[in-house]
């Protein structure tokens, strides 16, 4: 049996420091997950039909995702969350939504409900050329005020505590936005009406 590389770097992960304006919020580039795993997180991405939310359970995958899907429901995983943020994460349970295809319609801004604690948005593009659909950081509900960016290029994401301010929304985008949304939920029961805008 081939023993498959580690998912995340602990050490990159647990050096982020969050910003404290316009939320608690840290972005990350790639050096937090391991550049071999990263590839072929990348390269055997989940393909569905379906535009928008896909929940784990309906979807088929190679032993870097089985692997990755464990991993963020490890002890080891929430204490590194848990060392970002200064929470007690313990009491939450962990929700993944996988998302593939995107539509005009998703990208308006939102805070995240409050069901959710701590959401960790992962991108796993090879290229984005599109002069839409990069991740915006909000300091309002309006799209043009912008406090960061991200580009949902492999290996980027964000880190954020949701609140009641915790805005982000992209420009409207149509096409393959490959993103994974690790969500620390205040239900035993992760929903399955999840965000259409993430």
């Amino acid at each position: 049996m081939t023993l498959l590389a580690p998912v995340f770097q602990y050490s990159e992960l647990r050096a982020l420091k969050l910003h404290d304006r316009p939320y608690r919020y840290v972005v990350h580039g790639p050096s937090v997950l391991n550049p071999d795993t990263l590839e072929s997180l990348s390269q055997y991405f989940p393909t569905p039909s379906k535009v928008g939310y896909n929940d784990p359970q309906n979807l088929a995958f190679c032993e870097e995702w089985k692997a990755f899907l464990e991993e963020v429901h490890s002890s080891s995983y929430r204490e590194a969350l848990e060392h970002i943020t200064g929470l007690n994460l313990s009491p939450y349970e962990v929700g993944v939504g996988f998302r593939y295809l995107s539509k005009l319609s998703q990208g308006s801004p939102h805070p995240d409900v409050p069901r959710k604690k701590v959401t960790h948005l992962i991108y796993f593009n090879h290229e984005w050329p599109h002069g839409t659909g990069r991740l915006r950081v909000l300091g309002s509900k309006n799209l043009d005020d912008v406090h960061d960016v991200v580009t949902p290029l492999k290996g980027n994401g964000i880190i954020f505590v949701v609140s009641n301010n915790s805005f982000h929304g992209f420009e409207p985008f149509e096409g393959v936005r490959k993103a994974i949304q690790v969500n620390f939920e205040k239900t035993g029961l992760f929903s399955k009406l999840f965000s259409m805008y993430e």
